[in-house]
């Protein structure tokens, strides 16, 4: 019996995550990366946990418009968190929106929001 062989690697797994968020991210044009770092700001302040289905929500409602590949809000989600507005839990909620056939979302905790805020 031959078949192919798969190798199992999680610092191989985690290098091709890395690059291909880099990438992604880098795909991305600058106008849409700083009008999406502003929503996700903006979400924070008022809610105290979401999913980026929210932040999918105020992209089409705002018009910053789709980037050419749609991962590249995971580099923004992590430049929230580096810049101390938001932190992964370790929750998920099924997405809404058609194009994620219903998977698994994470969860993001806010760290600046407020009451007052809405």
């Amino acid at each position: 019996m031959t078949g192919k062989i798969y190798r199992f690697d999680s610092a191989a797994a985690a290098a091709a995550r890395d690059a291909a968020m880099q990438e992604a991210e880098d795909n991305a044009k600058a106008e849409w990366k700083a009008g999406v770092l502003f929503i996700i700001e903006g979400v924070a302040k008022v809610t105290e946990e979401f999913t980026t289905d929210r932040i999918w929500w105020f992209i089409d409602k705002r018009g910053v418009g789709r980037p050419r590949e749609p991962r590249a809000l995971g580099p923004m989600m992590r430049k929230a968190a580096a810049n101390g507005w938001v932190v992964k839990t370790d929750r998920t909620r099924k997405g809404v929106r058609p194009e994620c056939h219903r998977r698994d979302l994470r969860v993001w905790k806010s760290l600046v929001y407020h009451p007052d805020n809405r």
